[in-house]
């Protein structure tokens, strides 16, 4: 019982000078970052993550809302980028290679707070878009393929993503419309990769079925090819989906279309399908 007492002093002791020593290491401030919001969106959806920087350094990528510790003294350049979730899954997150960063110089204290309210971004100037489509003409971008039983077509909503319409599609088996599908009316030509940071199809939904995402190329030949499938949602989501490794295995100069279709899930009825505010840029 002796040793062990003493055992239990000593352990105590050295604990103790473990403490003391650690009140020497820097001491953090503390940021938050509860959004990120784009000039060029009303309500910007889609930005999961915030990939900051210390004075040009990486710090980590954070989850938003995100509150992390910075250490730091005196004038303090924080550098945010907007990160999203490719094809929507949580093991691809990346920064979005065509917004702008944002920037801030902050006079650090140990152990402040500090709220970052008002973090916005935008695309890049050279950023290009082969393909808007905001849904707030008489029809949208898209042309029927022979197999539809019917079409997409645009109407007025008081929560429509941007603008005052979105894309909607109808399914109904008791009038026999059970599938849908679509591509765009234009063709795009396949860039050079080497001269771009990539390729993404931007796109807003809301929807109680299945959707697929897809591509047609034309290169010897016509090849479609599934790229995801959107699963029911009954909020607005904003998806940012991956057109660069897919493409890149063409030919430069090749033709591509994007196409949409959703054949009625089983057990249903009905179903409805919300499109907003579509873009392909790179």
């Amino acid at each position: 019982m002796h040793y062990k007492h003493s055992l239990l002093i000593l352990l105590t002791f050295f604990s103790f000078i473990g403490c003391e020593y650690k009140t020497d290491d820097p001491i953090p401030g503390y940021v938050t970052i509860n959004n990120i919001m784009l000039d060029h969106e009303r309500n910007t959806l889609g930005i999961t993550d915030a990939w900051v920087y210390v004075n040009n350094n990486i710090l980590g990528v954070y989850e938003l809302p995100a509150h992390f510790p910075v250490v730091a003294e005196g004038t303090t350049k924080i550098t945010v980028i907007p990160g999203v979730k490719v094809n929507g899954i949580s093991d691809t997150r990346t920064f979005y290679p065509f917004y702008e960063p944002y920037n801030i110089d902050i006079n650090f204290e140990a152990a402040k707070e500090y709220n970052l309210k008002d973090v916005r971004s935008r695309y890049y100037d050279w950023a290009t878009k082969l393909m808007v489509d905001d849904f707030e003409g008489q029809s949208p971008y898209f042309k029927n393929d022979y197999s539809s039983d019917t079409s997409m077509y645009n109407i007025k909503m008081e929560d429509a993503v941007e603008g005052s319409k979105s894309g909607v599609i109808h399914l109904d088996t008791l009038v026999n419309v059970r599938y849908f599908e679509a591509a765009t009316i234009d063709k795009f030509i396949i860039p050079d990769f080497n001269d771009y940071s990539g390729m993404y199809l931007e796109m807003n939904f809301r929807c109680d079925n299945a959707v697929e995402i897809g591509l047609i190329v034309e290169e010897s030949g016509v090849t479609k090819a599934q790229l995801i499938s959107l699963f029911p949602t009954n909020k607005w989501k904003k998806i940012y989906i991956d057109l660069y490794n897919p493409l890149i295995t063409y030919n430069e100069g090749s033709k591509f279309k994007v196409y949409i279709s959703a054949g009625i899930d089983k057990d249903k009825a009905t179903a409805t399908i919300y499109l907003d505010d579509m873009k392909i840029v790179h």
